[in-house]
Parts: structure tokens; sequence; C-alpha cells
């Protein structure tokens, strides 16, 4: 067996790292064969480090099992500190990630989960050397932050192609490590619905729009995929027209919804607000796993639950036992349905399509199989299809789309943009370089230059990248240059920023007074929205550092 670990798998592995579960599938003999973790379909995507050191680290079912034991020691539901790094300015995490003296962040969690899917799939019977090449899923709505630190988590888990003499990893020339691959979420899925409702090798000619709804742990998205398959034609395209999302929103906020219930009826008893006390965190760890079983009974037809719990308040041991109905959740979590069903008529009004232009309503991710979900969806729009496997089939399409890649195959998705990217300018508004919707088609990447002079005689000049899902009014003056007025401080409505932070490129310039000194800034993005920068400073080309801390 070490021979065969000692050279390249001829397959590719499909990862779906959720906030909740992960699962890992191979596209193999045909099939998109989902593989065990520890015995199971999927892996929870939780780990702990024993009395806080950092050796022996425990991932899945054994870690989760300390979420109320040991909260201190377990870290789960990172994804969404993944996306920037705000958590670093929470007192209470920041102080949670510093382990024996060392500061470890959500990407280094999530490098221990991927670790344990390669580890567990490096064990499947039919493994044919290491594996090297690997598709993960991404959020459709997430940032390029995300996105390069999940790339940043493989690496360090042991994924990329290497050479073949010297075991270095093989670069392409914007210096990313090749075999590692990017698919949104939404279209993972859609490609495995594809291969199982006989978009492939199709005897007749098909055109549908499928929304995928896909709902998971700690991330909504809704997307909208224009499929074509003409006869006698191997693979169709997926092209993404569309698409919308909440990146804090899934299983966890529905938890938190009934944790706010059974919190609000023990402080009526008590006068201590579990939820919002710092020095309850141990009685919060355990309301959101007691949270998180009685939504799994309510979704499995029960119409009440009882809270039957000992807690330690202010020094004494108290026993609580209350019941809650169906009904008092359902009102509680109703806001953030009705959170998704926007995201839905959003997508659907940004293409101009109603709901009778849509084929199909595809149910993804584990929270999506709550019946109080189904049964939003079929009263405000129509009746979804649930896929029998749900909590894999991302990983599932994801291991198909790696097939595809590693046997040369034309790639029959055709992303879009799903942001506006742009700059900050002086001003603080948004120079939008990039338009959501945008179509990468043959290119690889999609490339934009911007000129500008020096603000002041620092020497350096820092240039702030920013994006927006949001559509904001954006004009072309006669040169075909991009502009907005929208603020990148703006928030909408609700009060929620507008703008997401991607970082910023500090360029080196000779110290000179304010608009003396001409930079051409050319920014890059690639089909997985990744960014990289290029700079010229009065004619000669220079650094344009990425910095995001």
């Amino acid at each position: 067996m070490s021979e065969i670990r000692g050279r390249a798998s001829k397959m590719t592995l499909g990862i779906d790292l959720g906030t909740t579960n992960s699962s890992v599938s191979v596209y193999y003999g045909g099939q998109m064969q989902v593989l065990k973790m520890h015995g199971e379909y999927s892996l929870p995507s939780v780990v702990r480090f024993p009395d806080r050191k950092l050796n022996g680290v425990q991932v899945g079912q054994k870690a989760k099992k300390y979420i109320v034991l040991k909260p201190n020691e377990v870290f789960s539901s990172v994804k969404s500190q993944m996306r920037n790094d705000d958590w670093k300015d929470i007192p209470e995490i920041r102080e949670k990630y510093t382990l024996e003296g060392e500061q470890i962040t959500p990407t280094d969690i999530a490098t221990k989960i991927l670790s344990e899917l390669k580890s567990e799939a490096q064990s499947w019977e039919s493994c044919d050397g290491n594996f090297e090449r690997v598709v993960i899923c991404v959020p459709a709505n997430t940032t390029s932050i995300y996105k390069q630190n999940v790339k940043d988590a493989a690496v360090a888990a042991g994924f990329g192609q290497t050479d073949e003499t010297t075991g270095d990893l093989l670069r392409d020339n914007n210096g990313e490590v090749l075999g590692i691959t990017l698919l949104e979420e939404p279209t993972a899925a859609s490609l495995a619905y594809g291969v199982n409702k006989g978009f492939f090798n199709p005897k007749t000619s098909k055109e549908q729009n499928i929304l995928v709804y896909d709902l998971g742990g700690g991330t909504f998205d809704v997307t909208i995929l224009h499929i074509i398959s003409e006869e006698d034609q191997a693979m169709p395209s997926f092209t993404p027209i569309s698409t919308k999302g909440v990146a804090k929103l899934g299983g966890d906020d529905f938890d938190w919804a009934l944790a706010e219930i059974i919190s609000k009826r023990i402080f009526d008893e008590t006068g201590v607000d579990i939820l919002n006390d710092s020095k309850q965190l141990a009685n919060k760890s355990i309301l959101k796993f007691e949270a998180e079983n009685l939504k799994i009974a309510f979704s499995n037809g029960l119409s009440e639950v009882n809270f039957v719990q000992p807690l330690e308040i202010n020094g004494q041991d108290q026993n609580f036992d209350f019941t809650i109905s169906i009904d008092e959740y359902k009102k509680s979590i109703d806001p953030l349905i009705q959170k998704t069903l926007d995201c839905v008529k959003e997508a659907m009004d940004s293409v101009k399509l109603t709901i009778d232009d849509i084929n199909r309503i595809v149910l993804v991710g584990g929270s999506s199989k709550a019946p109080w979900i189904r049964e939003a969806i079929k009263t405000s729009y129509k009746e979804p299809y649930t896929a029998e496997n749900v909590d894999t089939i991302v990983s599932q399409g994801a291991s198909y789309y790696g097939s595809l890649l590693a046997s040369m195959v034309i790639d029959p998705v055709k992303p879009k943009l799903s942001h506006h990217y742009g700059v900050e300018l002086n001003d603080g508004t948004f120079c939008p370089l990039f338009l959501k919707s945008s179509e990468f088609g043959d290119n690889e990447v999609l490339s934009a230059t911007s000129i500008f002079y020096n603000p002041d005689d620092s020497g350096r000049v820092m240039v702030a990248g920013w994006a927006t899902q949001d559509n904001i009014e954006i004009e072309t003056d006669e040169k075909g240059k991009n502009k907005s007025y929208a603020l990148v401080s703006a928030r909408n409505d609700n009060g929620e920023q507008i703008f997401e932070w991607l970082g910023e490129y500090e360029i080196q310039i000779p110290r000179k007074a304010a608009g003396q000194v001409p930079i051409e800034l050319t920014l890059t993005i690639d089909k997985q929205n990744c960014i990289h920068a290029k700079a010229v400073v009065e004619g000669k080309p220079t650094e344009a550092d990425w910095k995001r801390q």
C-alpha cells in the first residue's frame, strides 16, 4: 500500500466543506460515490483540542460530543468566520483561538477538517494513490477572502499537484497551486441533479431554468441556472444567470431562534440572560446543543417538545422543565424563512423571470429538509424537489466536475460574476472594475485597469478592494469607465453593510507631492473569483502587495 500512496491518484476528490457537516465523493465506475468518514456518509465539521493543547486534535463526532462538556476546547461553525477577519475584533473569540500562547485561525480549523477528510478518503478500498486533486465547494455569495482561505487550508491539508521529481507544488502564472479547484455549491448540486435526471447523453434536446435553494448550516444561497442540453451532445452547459444569498443564515440560526425561546423562559425564572451574559458561556453551549436536538424533533413531526435540563445558575444547580409548541417555534423562525423567500424573489427579479419561467426548484443543504421550508416554498412559489441525497449531493456534483477536469472535457460551467468588484476612491465611493453577471466566455480571467495619482507624499498608496452583491446604480462614461456614487460604508434598510472589504494593495511609489505620480493598477479576477494585481508606477512595473489584516 505504501507504493500506491507514493504516487498521485488519477481521481479527484469532491468535497462539500459544510458549516455543520462535510462530505467527500469520488466519481468512480461511472457513479458519484460518497465515501464514508468514520463509518458515516458525512463528518461533523467540528474540531477539538483536548485540554486546549495543540497536539492530539480530534475531528468529527469525537469532537462534537464535547461541545457541551468542554465548550472551550471545541470549535464548530467556523465557516462564516473565514469570510473575513472580523472574528479578531471579538475578545472572547480571539481568546478562544489562542492556544498555548499561539494564535490559530478559523482557516487552521478548516485545515484540520480537510486533513481528516483526506486521511479517511485515503483509506477507501479503491484508492489508487495520493489524492492531490480536489474540488472544494463554496457558497455562491461568499467573499474572495473566504475562497483564498479555503485554498490555503487545502494546501496545508496536503492537497495540490506536485512535481514527480522534486515533490514541489506546481503553480500557475498567478502563483495559485494547481489541482485545487473551487466550485459554487449550487452549481455542484445542479451537476449532480443533471446526472441523476438525464441531462447527460440526452435523447432529446432540453432547456431549463433550475432554481437551487441552498440552505445549509451557516449560509443561504439561491442560484438560478440555465441548463441547455442538445441531442447527441455528451455535455450540457450550465450557466448561473442569477444568484442572491445571505452570508450568515442557516441551520445554526434556526437553532439559536429556539435557544432564544428557552433563554427567555429561563430569564423569567432567574433574571439571568444566558445568551448575552459573558459568564454563561458553558450554559450557552448547552442551550445551543439542546436547541438543535429539539429542532430536529420538530422536524420529525412533533407538535411540541420538552426542555428538561439542569443548569448551574449563579453557583446553584437549577432544574428546568417546560414545553415549547411548534407554533411558537415557527413564529420565531418566520423572519428567517422570509429572508430566504425574499432572496428567491430578488434573484428572479434581477433577470426578469417569474416563477412560471422556473422549471424546477431544487432544495439543497441539510437545513432544507425541514418541513417548514418545503411548506413555505410551496405556498409562496411551487412544489420543490428534494434530492434523496440532499446531505451529499454537493460533494457528489463536485466529484463529477472533478472527473470532467481530469479528463480534459470542456468545462460545462459557464461562470458569471456573482458580485460587483472594485476599489475605493479617495472620496470613499466605490469604483466598480468588474460588474456583477460579467461572463468569462473562453477567457480564464477578466482584467481591468484603473489609472490614478498619489493622494499624498507618503511614498506609498493603499488601494482597498470591495465587493457587493447588491444591485447598485452604475454609470458608464464616454470612455467606457464605470462609476458609482455608492459609499463603501453604505448600509441597507436593515442596517447591514452593503459592501464587503476584500483587503488592500500596498504600492510603493516615489515620495512626491500629491497628484504627481501616475499609478496604473491592473486587477485580474479568475473564474473562482480570486483577485490578483499588478501595478505600473511612472511607467515602471512595481509590486502590489496584497494585505488582508
